[in-house]
Order: structure tokens, then C-alpha cells, then sequence
């Protein structure tokens, strides 16, 4: 028996060992948490919270605080039971495909018009009632206990792309005695890990997971341990609820790469990442970023008394409002592709933005410049059209953006009113009072918030109170501050105060007027020529030339074309001569110089395939015929031979 233990000693040891350096290599970062805590725990610096205990043949884990058992049964009978719940079918899964409420029809639309026929066939011929997949492709686990259940359903379903979350950092390393992770990273499969991190960093590691083989977000299983994770099965679903396959789509960046070309035709000022990075002119500034929240309501009256102590970034859709309050912006921020944006930035005295910098992503319409001409604009690249400018990086929100570029410019103390992420709890109302934009959602809660559903009523955490009630579509905006915030300040010392009585956000810090009189009193007049400065980091970028990439775009074209003619027989030739051909493609146009095009035609790739991935995967039959393969297949070849067209159209503007 001793011997019997003995060797089980040994067994426990070497797994721990070899995960140890496994995390080494591939995540140092958690190698580096656990290693840490470790030596603590052997220097006595911490009491130990679970052990690992062997009871009756199995494994379980102790809590101490409580003196209860994990499990409470047998550990691996209790892995066998979980195994059998989780099949191939989309029950206890995140369903991406987008769908017509009410309904289990997909959505198609004209910003991908030539995937249209592609969810066509999906709508006219899959039984989507009654999915079931091949292979499963994308699978998250939520906690891992010792992660005996995480192996036996990894070996019935084997999935490609696995995420592991485990909130508590000794929890993990315990079932680094009994479970080896490596082997969720051999081979073409891949591991994300998120470890005693907070949300923010796990809506990063959720940021990575999701990107990797965008083709198969289609559908993504999960499987939660505990009941007390279900906070996190709240957030993924509140991430997935913002991300969407069919949101920005290459049709849409076709759209700024023609706009962008167009104004940089023009002889417009382009900000360039680089100058702004050396230069900081934001640095020894306190900023005020405002946006169009219900809670600038609450705040118009302070600011304008105590303007000339804060540089002030405003977006562009609550310029009006600040008019009225005299109160002037030393840069207003405008992203939104629109028209509308037009009437924003159009004031009843037309010299009142005479003296701001008017920061444009490069995406306006003409109307947008027009209704600012005269005035002192520049912009930033929406898509890195010159590598030699850099790009400022993208968003869908303006909010976000603002907070970005302030610092990007180098801003260290940065205050935000407006960005809610909440209706206001009262009226429903998701604007401030007089500015452009004017909406209200209901005030009902729904109770289900296991569907994904932008219009959905849900009360989350507060700001600046105890709970709020917002929608999903609203959450989104907090989603993206919450990653952005976690990515800036993983490079930037910059502390962020949130002053909005909306969503609280992670990684700001909740703060009211009456929290900061005295030290707003303290604060130093803003004494700064920003015009000149932005003019110091800016350039033209008027001389662009594309002459060598018309006849590069010709050749691919012509072997898309050549590909058309294949006849397939069965989907694994469909996939591997494609798989090939867009190989080559990315090949071709991996110069940096043609980075505009490779971007515009992976994102075209990544969204099609999507839909031919689903088609593909799930288990129907008299689905794969060849008359269909064949079909789908030439659906592709024409919308990739369309978008390449577009784009040779677009660089030969002059």
C-alpha cells in the first residue's frame, strides 16, 4: 500500500512538472502566477485555502475555510456523468448565426451581399431546427475543479480551439497534479487560458480566443463546472452579444477604403501614430472626455463653471449641447461613416469650433466636409492605407475611440462623463438632454438572460449605485471601454475616472463632482495651442501610389477564375483546393504595402466562411451534393473576384 501511494506521488509530481513547463513556454504570465504563489505558500506567507485530498480511489479537493469537499463523490464517475451531458448537438452552446426574430431564418443584408446566396442555401436546405455537428470546433470551459471532466469530454469531442477559465488562481494549480494541459496545445489544436483574472483581462483572453479561426464562430459550446462561475457564463454571453459575424464586414471597409483614398487624394492633414507617440501633447493635462450619456445632464453646469481647467475631447454627436453652455472643446472626435454627422457638427454660430481640432476618422462623407469646411480637420487612418502614418486603431464607438486617441496623445489623467453604457433609469432615454441623437429603450426587465438579444432589458452592476438597468446593445459600449481600457494600460500609465451614473466599467475608477471639488480647484488653467501641436504630429498624404498593385490584383483574379472551374466530388476537395488558393492569395499580399488589401479580402474569407463552415460541419442528409458543393463553391469564387475588382477600382481614383 505505501508503495502503491508512493508511486502515486511520483505520478502527481511528474504531470505537475511538465505542466509547469508547459506554462513556461506557452503562458508565462500564469506560469509566473503560479510559480509565485507557490513559493508563498512554501515561505509561509499565505495559508493555504483547498489541498488536494485522495479519498476511497479518487481525487478531491478540501476547503479549508469551510472544511467541505469540492466534489462530494467520486471524481471521476462525476467526469464520466459530465461527459455523457455534452454531445455534438448547439444545446449548452453560443449560437453566432444571427437570425430573423422569432425565427430560425438567418439575416441577410446588403453590407454582404455576395455571402447573401450562401445564408440563402443554409435558410432553403438545413434543418436548423435540429443541428448537429461533425466536429466541434470552438469549447469553453468555465472553472476546472482538477480538470479530470475537462479531459473526458476533450476525448469525446476534441475540440480545436479550446478556452480554459478558472477564476481561482489555487484551484488551477491543484489540477496541475492530475490534469495535463499540454495536450489541449499539440498539434493543430490550440489553448487560451485565463487564470485568477479579472474581467477585463478575460474579456482580453475572450478577445483572442474569438479571433482565432474566425471561420468557425459559428457556434461555440461551453460547459460550466460550478454554479458560482455562473457570473462568468453572464460574460461571455454579454461578449458574444456585442461581437456579431456579420457586424463590419468587408463591404463596409470597402466603403472607407475608398473614402479614405479619396481624402487623401484631396491633400487632407493625416495624424501620424508615430509623431504622436514622441511628441505626448496630452501629458501634463487633466482631460475630459465627454460623451452624449444621460449623466452629462447632471454635469453640463459643473463643466461649464470649471472648463478652463480640463483640456475637453468631445464627441461629435454632443457638440450642440456644449454650444449652448458655452462651453468650447479643444478637440471634437468623429468617427461615425454618416451623413448625420453633418448636422452634428453644423452650430448656430458658425465660428464656435473655429479654434478646435476636429479629429475625423478617415471615413466621412462628402456632406461631413463640407459642413466643416474651413475649419481645422484632421484625420486618422480608419485602415492603414499608408503604413508610414500608423493608424490610431479603430472602434465602433466614438466613446471609445475619444479615450483611445487621449492616450495614444499621451494623456496620463483622463475624466469621462457620458459614457453610460445605461439608459437613464428613469425616462429610458440613452442620450443627453439637446444633443443630436434622441432614443429611449423600455424599462421592463426580461428575466431570460440566457438569450443574446440586442433590444433585451437586464440590470447589471452601477457606477456610481448599486445596480442599473441597461440592454444588451448598450453593454456593448462597456464591453469595448473594458478591453480597450486593459490593453491601453497594459502600455500606459494613465489612471481613468468615470463620473457617469450608468454601467460600471472595469478599469475605471468611480468618482462624483462632489468627490473632486477641491482637487478640481487645484487644478491648473489649460494653457495650450493645440492647433499648432496637431498640426506638429500631422502630414499629408497626398501622393500615394498604387500603379504596382493593379497588375498583382489582375493575377489573383485570374487564378480565382481558373479555380471556378474546378468540379469537386466531395467537400474535402472543395476545402482543400480553397484552402489552398487562399493560402496563395495571403502569400502574394504579404508585403506591407499591400496590407489595405489582405485585410479587406480576409475579412471577406473569414465571413463566408463562417456560413461554408456551417454548412460544411453539421450532420444532414442529402446536403452535400455535388451540385451543392459546386454551387457554394462558385458563390465564393464570384464574391472574392467581385471584391478584388472594387478594390483596383478604388486605387485608380484619381
Amino acid at each position: 500500500m505505501e508503495q502503491e501511494l508512493n508511486d502515486l506521488s511520483s505520478t502527481l509530481i511528474n504531470i505537475y512538472q511538465k505542466n509547469l513547463i508547459f506554462l513556461q513556454e506557452s503562458f508565462p504570465e500564469v506560469y509566473k502566477e503560479v510559480d509565485n504563489f507557490s513559493k508563498k505558500l512554501e515561505n509561509q506567507e499565505i495559508q493555504e485555502k483547498y489541498s488536494l485530498e485522495y479519498v476511497d480511489g479518487y481525487f478531491d479537493i478540501l476547503n479549508h475555510e469551510n472544511n467541505g469537499m469540492y466534489y462530494f463523490t467520486n471524481s471521476y464517475e462525476d467526469a464520466d456523468k459530465r461527459r455523457e451531458f455534452v454531445d455534438f448537438s448547439q444545446s449548452s452552446s453560443l449560437d453566432l448565426l444571427r437570425k430573423i426574430p422569432g425565427s430560425n431564418k438567418l439575416i441577410t443584408g446588403v453590407s454582404y451581399k455576395e455571402i447573401t446566396p450562401i445564408i440563402n442555401f443554409i435558410n432553403d436546405n438545413v434543418d436548423m431546427d435540429n443541428v448537429k455537428f461533425e466536429k466541434i470546433y470552438k469549447f469553453i470551459f468555465i472553472g476546472t475543479g482538477l480538470g479530470i471532466h475537462i479531459q473526458e469530454i476533450d476525448k469525446k469531442l476534441k475540440p480545436y480551439t479550446t478556452l480554459i477559465i478558472e477564476p481561482e488562481l489555487e484551484i488551477f494549480r491543484l489540477s496541475l497534479f492530475i490534469t495535463d494541459y499540454s495536450v489541449f496545445d499539440e498539434g493543430n489544436r490550440k489553448l487560451f487560458l485565463s487564470v485568477g483574472e479579472d474581467k477585463g483581462k478575460r474579456n482580453f483572453v475572450l478577445e483572442l480566443f474569438e479571433s482565432h479561426h474566425e471561420y468557425m464562430n459559428y457556434n461555440i459550446k461551453y460547459y460550466n463546472i460550478v454554479k458560482s462561475n455562473e457570473y462568468i457564463k453572464d460574460e461571455i454571453n454579454e461578449y458574444f452579444s456585442a461581437y456579431t459575424v456579420i457586424g463590419f464586414s468587408y463591404r463596409y471597409l470597402l466603403q472607407n477604403f475608398f473614402r479614405t483614398v479619396s481624402i487623401m487624394k484631396k491633400g487632407e492633414k493625416f495624424l501620424s501614430f508615430y509623431k504622436a507617440r514622441e511628441r505626448k501633447i496630452l501629458n501634463n493635462y487633466k482631460v475630459l472626455i465627454i460623451s452624449a450619456g444621460p449623466s452629462l445632464d447632471n454635469y453640463i453646469d459643473w463643466i461649464e463653471k470649471y472648463q478652463n481647467e480640463f483640456l475637453i475631447i468631445c464627441v461629435d454627436v454632443i457638440v450642440k449641447k456644449l454650444e449652448k453652455h458655452n462651453i468650447v472643446p479643444q478637440i471634437v472626435i468623429s468617427i461615425d461613416p454618416s451623413e448625420r454627422c453633418a448636422d452634428y457638427l453644423t452650430t448656430e454660430n458658425p465660428s464656435f469650433l473655429n479654434k478646435s481640432a476636429i479629429v475625423f476618422h478617415s471615413q466621412q462623407p462628402q456632406e461631413v466636409l463640407d459642413a466643416v469646411k474651413g475649419k481645422h480637420c484632421y484625420f486618422s487612418q480608419f485602415l492603414n492605407v499608408v503604413p508610414e502614418l500608423g493608424t490610431f486603431g479603430s472602434s465602433t464607438n466614438v466613446g471609445t475611440y475619444s479615450l483611445q486617441m487621449a492616450v495614444l496623445l499621451g494623456a496620463k489623467s483622463l475624466y469621462l462623463i457620458g459614457n453610460d453604457a445605461a439608459f437613464n433609469q428613469e425616462t429610458g432615454m440613452r442620450y443627453a438632454n439637446d444633443s443630436s441623437n434622441v432614443a429611449q429603450d423600455n424599462l421592463n426587465i426580461k428575466t431570460d438572460n440566457n438569450a443574446i438579444s440586442y433590444t433585451d432589458v437586464i440590470e447589471v452592476k452601477g457606477n456610481l449605485r448599486e445596480r442599473v438597468k441597461t440592454t444588451n446593445r448598450l453593454l456593448t459600449f462597456k464591453i469595448e471601454y473594458e478591453t480597450k481600457i486593459y490593453l491601453l494600460k497594459r502600455e500606459f500609465d494613465c489612471k481613468i475616472y468615470n463620473m457617469s451614473d450608468g454601467a460600471y466599467i472595469d478599469g475605471m475608477e468611480p468618482i462624483t463632482y462632489e468627490n473632486m471639488q477641491n482637487d478640481v480647484q487645484e487644478f491648473e488653467q489649460i494653457d495650450i495651442s493645440i492647433l499648432n501641436e496637431f498640426n506638429e504630429i500631422s502630414q499629408l498624404a497626398n501622393e500615394i501610389d498604387f500603379v504596382d498593385s493593379i497588375s498583382l490584383i489582375n493575377i489573383i483574379m485570374t487564378k480565382i477564375k481558373k479555380y471556378q472551374k474546378n468540379k469537386f466530388k466531395n467537400k474535402n476537395e472543395l476545402l482543400g483546393a480553397k484552402l489552398e488558393l487562399t493560402a496563395w492569395i495571403y502569400e502574394q499580399l504579404q508585403d506591407e504595402k499591400y496590407n489595405i488589401f489582405v485585410t479587406i479580402f480576409m475579412k471577406y474569407n473569414e465571413l463566408s466562411d463562417i456560413y461554408i463552415n456551417f454548412i460544411l460541419n453539421i450532420k444532414q442528409k442529402n446536403i452535400f451534393t455535388k451540385e451543392s458543393l459546386n454551387k457554394i463553391s462558385n458563390i465564393w469564387a464570384v464574391g472574392a473576384i467581385t471584391i478584388f475588382k472594387e478594390m483596383k477600382d478604388i486605387i485608380k481614383i484619381k
